[in-house]
């Protein structure tokens, strides 16, 4: 059954806040997706079919927010363009 508009909102902001804390505690970690890749995906999971695309923007968005644009969808990018994920 697939979640309501305001619980998948609801979702994304969490994903959206946790997901610094994430990357902090892994931060030797080349490839940041494992630790959001589940989350995202029972997020789209949960959609129905009119919210998914939506859905898929804001993943795309919050990622891009921090920094880890590359990771989109789980398909990673050249090593290289993932080391700026780790600043600071």
């Amino acid at each position: 059954m697939a979640t309501n508009r305001t619980a998948i909102v609801a979702r994304l902001q969490a994903l959206d806040a946790g997901l610094e804390e994430r990357i902090e505690r892994n931060p030797d970690t080349a490839d940041p997706w494992p630790e959001v890749g589940s989350v995202a995906g029972a997020i789209r999971a949960a959609a129905a079919p009119q919210d998914r695309q939506y859905v898929r923007d804001r993943i795309e968005a919050i990622l891009a927010k921090h920094g880890l644009q590359d990771f989109c969808h789980g398909q990673a990018r050249p090593r290289a363009a993932s080391s700026h994920w780790r600043s600071a």
